[in-house]
């Protein structure tokens, strides 16, 4: 094919060329290597090329060598090591193209676009370079006769640093995807961890990629008097399943006192391989960024940064804000649920019981694919505030009804059943306030529907079926549960039994077949 004698020689005597861009680290061992494939069906192209590269190293980094002697190994090796930084790929091997189906089964197929080929023949008439180039995606395409080992090292780098650079993109694209991911998930319970892992990423991204790090967040409004202590919100590396815990139990007393500095300064320090960064919003709210086996900043890095930090702190206050409102909301909620059951014994224990396992109901529906076209992210938030308001109409039954211990009178009952009417009045006209359908639309067609029944036999209409909405359908089970599992002032609760024994007598009667099956699955899994 080629004269393997003269496959790589010196192009000067005397000097020899290690293909590194930081020469003057001198270290040969290295913490860890970019990913060479070596496709070649001559094993002296394997022995010469491992032999020139011996001591190559780019960004600290010397070469893991993988050999494949065959297209069809190149292909199985590239699918088991989608890392690969770099591909030297010989065009002919088992068949005279075999080099130029690697390269369409690598584009094409795996969709590894970050894999830089860099194409060898010794027969460049089997493969004409400018067709090849223009047909086939690689990156650079050389005849084995040229290449010297200086050549092969400039390759080599040019090849690495364009891979640096797409995985440098990548990452940045993926924060960016992540934060505007958490954009649409605010109203989730946890769009503050999800905006904060984002936003981490995208900082580590904008510094270095593959960097351990956290962000953390202060419990206190105020810092100054030094009362609160920090809570990592989300983490990466060695501090991926630190969420939650204090960084006084996770990090050592020298890089703990590096963070205090940072954070009590609000300054970003940058010294002993690690980064500590601190800002502050307008509500007063501390958080904090740090970073482990982090390069010292140049001060034009530390200016991105510090920009970076200034329009983040404004998407984080907003996302603060909004908890802070929603939780104001569900206080409020809550406080007004609370206010139909006070005459209760079992005083705002109840519509939190049926608020959980509404939660839980909706989301065994959803994993198990019933009722797709309903239930969503959103209709399961929805549904585990508006259920608590089920009952809200009660405030209008006269307090010696809802206290009877005994059975109520026909008359008496007719009063009782208006509880869902003014429920539903209630909350229907409060949700027309809303311009969008909200989670006080959902309560007022819990609190009316909640005690129909699925063969139309129950009130206040005599809803029938799928004619009933499914938000009540799913109430109707839990409250009648915990109703049944529950003291009243006119029952003694019932064993949990006798209860799931009820209830599936009534499947298809007054419950929903679908939920009931549901519900039970939810009630009996750790019993």
């Amino acid at each position: 094919m080629f004269d393997d004698d003269n496959f790589f020689y010196e192009e000067s005597q005397g000097k020899e060329s290690q293909g590194t861009e930081n020469p003057a680290s001198g270290s040969q061992i290295v913490p860890s290597k970019w990913k060479c494939i070596v496709a070649d069906d001559d094993i002296e192209v394997h022995n010469a090329t491992v032999l020139a590269l011996k001591r190559f190293s780019f960004d600290d980094k010397g070469l893991e060598f993988i050999h494949a002697y065959s297209g069809g190994e190149a292909i199985e090796l590239i699918r088991i090591h989608p890392d690969t930084a770099i591909m030297f790929l010989d065009v002919v091997m088992e068949t005279d193209n075999s080099g130029l189906h690697v390269v369409q089964y690598v584009r094409d197929v795996l969709k590894n676009r970050f894999v830089r080929i860099v194409l060898r023949t010794g027969q460049p008439g089997q493969a004409p370079e400018e067709s090849v180039i223009v047909d086939y995606d690689i990156n650079d395409y050389k005849e084995k006769s040229e290449l010297t080992i200086q050549k092969l090292n400039t390759t080599v780098i040019s090849s690495l640093r364009s891979y640096r650079d797409i995985l440098t993109i990548d990452m940045h694209g993926k924060g960016l995807r992540r934060i505007i991911d958490s954009s649409s998930s605010l109203f989730k319970l946890q769009s503050m961890e999800t905006f904060a892992s984002g936003v981490l990423v995208q900082l580590i991204a904008l510094m270095n990629p593959g960097l351990s790090s956290m962000f953390c967040k202060n419990t206190a409004f105020s810092i100054e008097d030094g009362a609160a202590s920090l809570v990592i919100i989300a983490g990466t590396g060695k501090y991926e399943k630190a969420a939650g815990k204090r960084i006084s139990d996770v990090v050592s007393p020298n890089l703990l006192e590096i963070i205090d500095k940072a954070r009590k300064e609000k300054i970003i320090i940058s010294e002993s391989e690690c980064c500590a960064i601190c800002f502050r919003t307008n509500t007063k709210l501390s958080t904090l960024f740090y970073l482990e086996n982090c390069p010292s900043l140049s001060e034009l890095e530390r200016q991105l940064v510090e920009v970076f930090t200034t329009n983040v702190s404004v998407a984080f206050e907003n996302v603060f804000l909004y908890g802070q409102l929603t939780g104001i909301q569900r206080a409020a909620i809550e406080s007004l649920a609370m206010l139909a059951e006070y005459k209760d014994t079992d005083t705002g224990d109840h519509v939190h019981r049926v608020a959980e396992l509404s939660l839980h109901l909706s989301k065994n529906l959803l994993v198990s694919g019933k009722f797709t076209d309903h239930i969503n992210e959103l209709f399961i938030e929805h549904i585990g505030i508006a259920s608590t308001l089920h009952d809200v109409g009660k405030v209008g039954v006269p307090e010696k009804i809802l206290l009877k211990p005994g059975k109520l009178d026909p008359d008496e009952w007719e009063i009782m059943k208006q509880h869902t009417v003014i429920g539903g009045q209630i909350l229907r006209n409060t949700a027309r306030s809303i311009a969008y359908e909200n989670y006080l639309s959902m309560a007022a067609e819990i609190a009316m529907a909640h005690h129909e029944k699925y063969n139309g036999g129950g009130y206040p209409i005599g809803l029938k079926g799928e004619d009933i909405p499914l938000s009540a359908r799913i109430v109707a089970v839990v409250d009648v549960y915990d109703a049944l599992v529950s003291k009243r002032p006119y029952k003694d609760p019932w064993n949990f039994e006798k209860v799931v024994e009820l209830l599936k007598s009534e499947r298809g009667e007054q419950f929903d077949p679908h939920v009931l099956d549901a519900f039970i699955s939810v009630i009996t899994q750790d019993v």
